[in-house]
């Protein structure tokens, strides 16, 4: 529940401009979202907003909830059955040249959306971490939230980060120069 009031807090920043964002960025602090950003991705350079939510645990680790709107996760569709109509053979059809309504009666919307999630996923992790400036020291463990059959794609990605040393008492050391 509060990763969806993240969202829409985050997607009315980007309604109201940059001016806002501040606002809504303290207000997201409060609930323990240490940063968010809203970030266009620019593999795609496609206008809909990818929007994460970065969440500080335990253990050096940070918490990545990712959600890329539906209108945005279809161009990876697009690009899935693309790559999909390139490795089946289709009577009638040259290598690649399979329609896409073809391949969606054949093999299913829901393969197209596998093979999407399969590659886009990773990416958009990618651009994720770019976005928030996260200095990661692991492989990241992502659970889909949702989107897996349809609407938007929510995932979340636990990743180690490099510890930030904690040095106290530092203060209190004097040094005599002779």
């Amino acid at each position: 529940m509060q990763h969806e009031y993240a969202f829409e807090m985050a997607a009315s920043a980007i309604r109201f401009g940059f001016g806002a964002t501040r606002e809504i960025g303290a207000d997201l602090a409060e609930m323990g979202f240490h940063n968010v950003a809203v970030f266009i991705d620019p593999a795609l350079r496609n206008l809909y907003p990818v929007i994460t939510t970065l969440q500080s645990l335990e253990d050096n680790k940070v918490r990545l909830h990712v959600t890329v709107p539906a209108d945005e996760f279809e161009t990876a569709i697009t690009a899935a059955f693309r790559k999909l109509a390139n490795e089946v053979k289709i009577p009638g059809f040259r290598p690649g040249k399979a329609p896409r309504a073809l391949l969606e009666q054949r093999f299913g919307v829901e393969v197209g959306r596998e093979q999407a999630i399969k590659d886009a996923v990773p990416q958009y992790y990618v651009d994720a971490v770019t976005a928030n400036d996260v200095d990661v020291i692991a492989l990241p463990e992502i659970s889909m939230v949702s989107g897996e059959d349809k609407g938007d794609v929510v995932f979340d990605a636990v990743v180690e980060v490099r510890p930030t040393p904690q040095i106290s008492g530092y203060d209190a050391l004097r040094i005599e120069v002779p």
